[in-house]
């Protein structure tokens, strides 16, 4: 799709983990493009700070916040109920929120692994159920084709893993399966769900910095690429490794 026919006026995007890093990216990236942006993450004031500084440089777009742990079920459908309303409806779920954690296998504690799967799996999985539940019944996006899209974003863990990765890549392979899942479900309704894999980003999270690393922004430009793709194309994973890995 042309950059000028990229019109989303009228539709919610929705963006977890959006106060800092990639997910602040992406909304960012989301801004310009008629989105009605709903926008959460844990901790109420970076989450403010973030909707500020977005509101000051995007004064026509519409910035709303709704903090909370996407560990919890209940937020989640509070998440896509908040998102979809009459006047505009949810088009775009961008599951980002995740944590790092793990260890050794034999130093895995059942406490730590039920932290990274309740965050990076279970979280994703019950706002793309309840997103999916609202897109089903929508009508068809005049410009995209489709009935909206649900964008997940995973880790090149999530394809291969490694000493110590043992509950991330957990999390993140089974992050892959419901994206692949949901993609396969969603051809004859229309509704696109994509894997998004990138090798290590520099973030507060990863802890890495410099240009030698895949920044924020690279994940904000596949977002914007899934996007515009015309309705017969259905990748339902992208993987993005590292140049000098």
């Amino acid at each position: 799709m042309p950059a000028s026919d990229l019109s989303y006026a009228g539709r919610t995007a929705l963006v977890t983990g959006a106060s800092r890093g990639i997910g602040l990216a992406i909304a960012r990236s989301l801004a310009p493009l008629g989105f009605r942006l709903l926008l959460t993450a844990r901790h109420s004031s970076g989450l403010a700070a973030a909707a500020e500084a977005l509101r000051k440089d995007f004064p026509d777009t519409n910035i709303e916040t709704l903090p909370g742990d996407i560990a919890s079920e209940e937020h989640c459908r509070k998440l896509v109920d908040a998102a979809d309303t009459a006047t505009h409806p949810l088009y775009l779920l961008v599951n980002n929120a995740g944590v790092s954690g793990g260890g050794p296998v034999q130093e895995l504690e059942t406490a730590e692994l039920d932290r990274v799967l309740e965050v990076n799996l279970h979280g994703p999985f019950w706002c793309a159920r309840e997103a999916w539940r609202r897109l089903r019944d929508h009508q068809i996006h005049p410009r995209s084709g489709l009935r909206g899209a649900l964008l997940h974003v995973s880790s090149l863990a999530g394809v291969d893993a490694w000493a110590g990765t043992a509950a991330y890549s957990m999390s993140k392979f089974g992050l892959n399966a419901l994206s692949r899942s949901l993609a396969d479900e969603g051809k004859t309704l229309r509704i696109r769900s994509c894997a998004i894999c990138p090798a290590m980003v520099a973030t507060d999270m990863s802890g890495v910095r410099g240009e030698a690393w895949l920044q924020p922004e690279d994940i904000a430009l596949t977002v914007d690429y899934l996007l515009r793709l015309s309705p017969a194309a259905w990748p339902a994973e992208i993987i993005l490794p590292r140049r000098d890995a």
